[in-house]
């Protein structure tokens, strides 16, 4: 704020002599102008005041505070080089309108058409090289606003001393713009729309400062005034409010004498009032002694009596209990003897069933035994049948074969015998001794010697004899032993099968002998059974009623104890549900509250969010409007012969989700 008139005299010394310049200078001063004069000088100060104020409250900007904002941008913080080369350069102009639209946004320039160019190091010093929109720099233009608040005090002579030199660059460029001539309003004409766009806006935002700075001092100037009002208004305030109360501090202290008098005579009858009362009390209270003692009394009665009911009752209760104990018995005694007879028959029945099983085996056995004596005598018979004929077999194929063995011996005799005899008559014959004896047919001599080759042939027919004798009589004495050992044999069979049957005898016996001991050891077996068994329910029916009957006193103290129990519980339970309900009760309350609070914000944010849009999009309307009509030729020419670029405007068509800017600067 201190260099501005500085960086102004600057910027004048060096552009003094460009007629570019000039007429910038010129067509700015003369749009401006004509926005201004429409108003007087108060009403515009009070309603551009009022403007500052709700447009930093809400972050809202308008028409002139996008110009003010670009202009202090490029007129306080850099210097632009306006050259005659730069307006050439028309395919550059069009890359950067190509990369503006695609990215809904400003860049900074970097062309030579803007030799330097950087944002404020204070204020803009984290937007650089960024895409920007409106609400961006309206934002950074309200940042800047807000430190300028804060530092007030300190800035407001600043302000003061500022205000003169407001007034002479006024004039000088008054001055300026009245010496422009047309060759240079055609240089003017000749400035792409771009740069002229740049340049409204450096003037507009060095008038939005200057008017800041006259609505601060006004602003100072109100605030004083409103501050002395304010300490009159208080100190008459105190002195009406020490009046009223010493007035009161009185009329109260006739009051309270008023109102101790009354107290005391409100006290002497009350004190008449409650002796009057204990007197009816006491009397009260003997009457009902008495009807306490009589019920009391009353009470005792009927317990006495309660308790004697019991007592009948539980006698009544414990005969019948005993009656029923003894119809039980009597009843399982029963039973047991019905189980008891049932088990004898039973028994019986099966020893009967056993007895005929055994007398049947025995007979089966019987049969079966002579039977199979009976097969074995015929099949010995048979046997010995077959061995006699074939001892009979083997006798007749000796005597057959001892017939012909005496018949050949007799006919090998007989042979022997003839040839012996043809061999002597032979030798006799042939010899010349006996040939005369042959001739004449008588023998040669009348003893015959034996022959000595016939002499081994008899030998050898009496050892043949000798040996057949032999033989037979071997073959008789094998007969006669092997008849004898089946005799012998036959005896030891019949001996070992009466053995046997003997034996079968003894052991069925005592078989029946055994089972004559069991059944009696079972019988007696039986005996003691019954009686143990007896005993032994006897003991149970014992143990049942010891056991029922502690279980009945178990069970009286546990229904006892869970009553109690219960009780404890219950109350226990019902204040912890009650707790709970009031708990819940509690939370329910809060949370409806909570509800209808949050309810209430949510509607004061949508309404303040609704308004907040809508002035958005008036705003945003307008400066669409504003801009369309300050960058087409007319409103441009319109502007040079010194006419105001709208006198009116119109009503915005947008809806509510505009909430910030939507028009690319640059």
């Amino acid at each position: 704020m201190d260099s501005i008139g500085a960086y102004y005299k600057r910027f004048c010394d060096r552009h003094i002599h460009d007629p570019l310049f000039d007429c910038c200078c010129e067509v700015i001063d003369d749009t401006n102008n004509a926005t201004i004069v429409t108003n007087n000088g108060d009403r515009e100060r009070e309603g551009r005041l009022s403007n500052s104020n709700t447009n930093n409250d809400n972050n809202e900007v308008t028409v002139t505070d996008e110009m003010m904002d670009n202009f202090s941008n490029l007129s306080l913080n850099d210097s632009i080089d306006l050259s005659s080369d730069s307006m050439r350069h028309t395919s550059k102009k069009k890359r950067r309108k190509k990369s503006a639209s695609e990215t809904g946004g400003f860049r900074k320039r970097s062309d030579s058409s803007l030799s330097k160019k950087s944002f404020d190091s204070n204020s803009m010093k984290g937007t650089k090289h960024k895409y920007f929109s409106t609400s961006d720099l309206s934002s950074s233009v309200f940042a800047k606003n807000r430190s300028n608040r804060k530092k007030y005090n300190g800035v407001h002579i600043k302000t003061m001393n500022l205000n003169h030199q407001f007034v002479s660059l006024k004039n000088h460029m008054d001055t300026l713009s009245s010496s422009i001539p047309d060759l240079s309003k055609k240089k003017f004409a000749q400035i792409s729309d771009h740069d002229k766009k740049i340049l409204s806006r450096m003037v507009m935002k060095r008038r939005k400062e200057l008017a800041m700075i006259e609505d601060a001092k006004l602003a100072r100037q109100y605030w004083e005034e409103e501050k002395i009002a304010r300490q009159r208004f208080i100190q008459e305030q105190n002195e009406s409010y020490f009046k009223t109360i010493k007035e009161k501090r009185e009329h109260e202290a006739v009051k309270t004498r008023q109102r101790i008098e009354q107290l005391e005579m409100e006290e002497r009858a009350h004190i008449e009032r409650l002796k009057r009362e204990l007197f009816e009390k006491e009397a009260k209270t003997e009457s009902l002694l008495k009807t306490l003692e009589f019920r009391k009394e009353m009470k005792m009665y009927q317990k006495r009596q309660r308790e004697l009911q019991k007592v009948d009752n539980n006698l009544v209760h414990q005969h019948e209990h005993e009656v029923n104990d003894t119809i039980w018995r009597q009843i399982l005694i029963e039973r047991l003897q019905q189980r008891i007879n049932r088990a004898d028959n039973l028994r019986q029945k099966i020893m009967d069933v056993y007895k005929y099983r055994i007398q049947t085996d025995n007979q089966l056995q019987q049969t079966m035994h002579a039977a199979n004596f009976d097969e074995a005598k015929k099949v010995e018979e048979f046997r010995m049948q077959q061995l006699r004929e074939k001892i009979q077999y083997r006798d007749q194929k000796y005597k057959e074969f001892a017939e012909h063995r005496s018949r050949q011996i007799e006919e090998s005799q007989q042979k022997a015998k003839i040839s012996a005899a043809m061999r002597e008559l032979i030798k006799r014959s042939i010899s010349p001794e006996n040939a005369f004896r042959t001739v004449q047919g008588k023998p040669v001599c009348t003893k015959l010697e034996r022959p000595v080759s016939n002499l081994s042939h008899f030998l050898k027919i009496e050892q043949l004899e000798m040996e057949e004798r032999a033989h037979i009589e071997r073959l008789k004495r094998e007969l006669f032993e092997k008849e004898a050992k089946t005799e012998s044999l036959l005896k030891t069979l019949e001996f070992r099968k009466e053995m046997k049957m003997y034996q079968k005898r003894q052991r069925e016996l005592q078989k029946v002998d055994n089972n004559l001991v069991h059944q009696h050891e079972h019988e007696v077996n039986d005996t003691i059974w019954r009686q143990i068994l007896i005993e032994r329910l006897q003991q149970r029916i014992n143990r049942a009623d010891n056991l029922r009957q502690k279980i009945m006193d178990v069970y009286k103290y546990r229904i006892q104890t869970d009553n109690q129990l219960q009780q404890t519980m219950h109350a226990a339970n019902f204040d912890e549900a009650k707790k709970v309900e009031e708990f819940r009760m509690q939370q329910l309350r809060e949370k409806i509250q909570y509800r209808d609070q949050k309810y209430k914000e949510f509607a004061e944010h949508r309404s303040r969010q609704i308004e907040e849009s809508q002035q958005k999009a008036k705003i945003s309307a307008a400066m669409r409007e504003l801009i369309k009509r300050s960058i087409s030729p007319e409103n441009a020419f319109r502007t040079v012969q010194g006419k105001p670029v709208c006198t009116k405007l119109e009503r915005p068509v947008s809806n509510l989700s505009h909430c910030d800017s939507h028009i690319v600067l640059g």
